[in-house]
């Protein structure tokens, strides 16, 4: 398995001006190969399939959205690629929209964890109030071929916060339905095994202490 490498001292942009004051921040480049780059392209169109029929999540708005045929497919190359950076087996989740009660305490891989892709260069992933208990992850597809993914980091969302703990850490989304936020990039964890296993442990601590269940 190819080596991922660091990305550190990039020039922080079009984040909070915390990260524009710190300036520096450190991803993970994630080579991709050919075999991951088709799973992806398969996996991906399976998931289109199976929900050709289906409506969109009253939070998405269709002018900014990406077209199914490359947004399919390229969330789950990111999903790989977080896999790939934990070191960790993966095996893409596909199902319908009909079942969707069924896997909604699911994460993307595992149970904790919810990746999600970013189009633009220099900006944190998305979160909403759905994601309390699970880590968000934030990829970047780096070039047209998908050779290479930008794990930008992750962030884990307390269970108990509620909507003013996400508008005093986050940049705050007004543009679709139901409002979301992006976690600078700032406040990413680096996006290493170890990293994540440390946040983990912490967190589920801090959820058995408060009595809010294990994470």
């Amino acid at each position: 398995m190819e080596e991922c490498d660091w990305k550190g001292n990039r020039e922080a942009k079009g984040v909070s001006k915390a990260a524009e004051a710190r300036g520096l921040f450190h991803t993970m480049i994630v080579p991709m190969d050919c075999g991951e780059v088709h799973l992806a392209h398969t996996i991906g169109l399976m998931r289109q399939q199976m929900n050709a029929n289906s409506s969109d999540k009253s939070y998405y708005k269709a002018s900014r959205m990406e077209a199914n045929r490359i947004a399919q497919p390229a969330a789950v190359l990111c999903e790989l690629a977080v896999a790939k950076a934990l070191n960790v087996y993966v095996i893409p989740k596909v199902w319908p929209a009909s079942k969707h009660s069924i896997h909604k305490q699911e994460g993307d891989i595992g149970e904790l964890i919810e990746v999600r892709r970013v189009r633009q260069e220099g900006i944190g992933p998305a979160v909403r109030s759905t994601d309390r208990g699970r880590a968000v992850f934030g990829c970047y597809i780096i070039d047209n071929e998908w050779t290479s993914v930008d794990v930008l980091g992750f962030y884990f969302v307390p269970r108990h916060w509620r909507q003013e703990n996400f508008d005093h850490s986050f940049i705050r989304d007004d543009k679709s339905e139901q409002p979301f936020w992006r976690v600078p990039l700032n406040a990413l964890t680096e996006p290493t095994k170890e990293n994540f296993n440390s946040a983990a442990r912490i967190f589920s601590t801090h959820c058995l202490t408060d009595g809010t269940g294990g994470g």
